[in-house]
């Protein structure tokens, strides 16, 4: 009897969390935290307007990890385009949403949203071609996603300027 309440017990511990919703840090979670935490530090500071922000992501930019394994180029290089977008440098923003797409690891779900952002800078230079490429190619990230993201109806109606 002793014996199999151990046993029930056991069977119960493996059901206390298999949703992952009690917050517990693995060695995996750190490196990830660890890896993206220059980023996370110069996008709050591009979102508090600071004026130095650029020279901020072109330093992280420098100091990215050869094996980065989380992603953090592709997202430093999104976060500067949008800063230089938001600048009016199109061309510049194109040169990073492009590294971002070169990058070793590319978020799924952020993937599309990329593609989206060229397809708007080729629709604002009245680039019919790149923007049906990229609307195309937004199209399909978001479907080997898995997910229903929004990108590909975003891209689609860029299709119809």
């Amino acid at each position: 009897m002793e014996y199999r309440s151990l046993i029930d017990e056991a069977d119960r511990a493996r059901e206390i969390d298999p949703r992952f919703e009690i917050l517990h840090w693995t060695p995996e979670y750190r490196a990830e935290a660890d890896a993206l935490a220059v980023y996370t530090r110069v996008s709050a500071k591009h979102l508090a307007g600071d004026p130095a922000t650029a020279s901020l992501y072109a330093a992280a930019l420098a100091r990215v990890s050869a094996d980065d394994r989380h992603g953090a180029r592709f997202l430093l290089e999104v976060g500067y385009a949008r800063l230089l977008r938001s600048q009016g440098d199109l061309a510049q923003a194109t040169a990073h949403l492009e590294a971002a797409l070169a990058a070793p690891v590319r978020p799924p779900a952020l993937l599309p949203w990329v593609h989206v952002a060229l397809a708007k800078i080729a629709a604002e230079q009245h680039d019919r071609a790149a923007v049906e490429r990229h609307a195309e190619a937004a199209r399909q990230a978001e479907a080997a996603s898995g997910q229903r993201l929004g990108a590909a109806a975003a891209a689609a109606a860029l299709l119809r300027y």
